[in-house]
């Protein structure tokens, strides 16, 4: 989402994780200024093209390992042993590795990081050392055996898994469990991110979130899954990205949706028609709208009775990849735009 100084954003990024030269020279800039911490997100692109060498990572975090990025790695192993490599090959001997319990093959990970001796603190389930959970409609946080109470609302479990991997990483540069529960409930959820649009007369609402794997795309539904009522959604795939997820997420959809849209997202240089056939083949109750504005507009018209319509993939994008046009496109601003034209109706 781009470089950021005290919450205050410097710079756009392209990359998730900067080339090898400009992520050096961001972290030398800011060591000279006396500020203690640099964090940043590392792709398993960026491993593997070795854009994170000779960088001294004291803190290592992992959230979650699912069906992505096969375009580039082929496999879901291969994809594993990339990510794994963070801290077995980049985490200082004297660093802290935070570790989410749910990832398929955690234990191969903590078992060979004992055996360098370096720190682990586990999140994610009951018995990890930080743990997150709802109780009597009151959200409450386990950091060593300790249980407090959270000022939080409308959080979903992978938010809460997010949040004790946070909280782990707090932990680990020394901040008091006190500071870090006082500072829990000051928390903005990030823009595209589950990010609540705007709500019609009815009570019919349009969320939208970054979800483009298979795995976010399935969290995303049961997360806004209401008295047994399922979300409405829009979404697309990527061009020129893994092609073996598209009718994965067409399940999904068909599954776990009540009305389904699809549209396009980044056709980038592939045929947008056969990758939103791709998705088609696999979610017969879905409605095929290529412009990707035309579908919002239509989806929101059809919201009646206290609906939530997902509008998934994009995010806080600002800009769509058609062939080698890259043209200004934001899901929020489209969407607000219709649903303030149906609530002036």
């Amino acid at each position: 989402m781009g470089f950021y100084n005290n919450q205050k954003k410097i710079e756009n990024s392209i990359l998730t994780t900067p080339e090898y030269e400009i992520l050096h020279q961001k972290a030398f800039t800011h060591t000279k200024k006396n500020i203690d911490e640099f964090v940043f997100e590392v792709s398993s692109h960026s491993i593997s093209k070795q854009r994170i060498n000779h960088f001294p990572i004291n803190i290592a975090a992992i959230t979650n390992i699912s069906k992505d990025h096969l375009d580039f790695h082929k496999t879901i192993l291969n994809y594993r042993n990339t990510k794994f490599k963070l801290f077995t090959q980049h985490l200082k001997d004297d660093g802290v590795a935070i570790l989410n319990d749910n990832i398929n093959g955690i234990a191969i990970l903590k078992k060979k990081l004992k055996q360098k001796k370096i720190k682990i603190i586990t999140y994610g389930a009951r018995k990890s050392n930080v743990h997150c959970f709802k109780k009597n409609n009151k959200f409450y946080i386990k950091i060593f055996n300790k249980n407090f109470f959270l000022k939080l609302f409308d959080y979903n479990k992978f938010e809460l898994d997010n949040l004790s991997c946070a909280v782990g990483c707090c932990i680990s540069i020394g901040i008091k469990n006190k500071e870090i529960i006082n500072s829990i409930a000051k928390i903005n959820k990030p823009r595209g991110r589950l990010q609540e649009i705007g709500k019609l007369k009815d009570g019919s609402k349009v969320i939208i979130d970054y979800a483009h794997t298979p795995d976010a795309l399935k969290n995303i539904l049961f997360a806004t899954k209401i008295n047994n009522i399922k979300p409405n959604l829009l979404f697309g795939c990527g061009g020129n990205r893994d092609k073996s997820k598209r009718k994965t997420m067409g399940l999904i959809a068909n599954k776990f949706a009540a009305k389904v849209y699809v549209t396009d997202d980044n056709p980038r240089n592939e045929n947008p028609f056969k990758i939103r056939q791709s998705i088609l083949s696999k979610c017969s109750k879905a409605v095929e709208i290529p412009d990707r504005s035309i579908a919002i507009q239509k989806a929101i018209n059809e919201l009646n009775n206290g609906e939530i319509l997902i509008i998934a993939g994009k995010g806080h994008e600002e800009k769509q990849i058609i062939k080698n046009k890259i043209v200004n496109f934001n899901d929020a601003k489209i969407a607000r735009f219709y649903l303030n034209r149906r609530n002036k109706l």
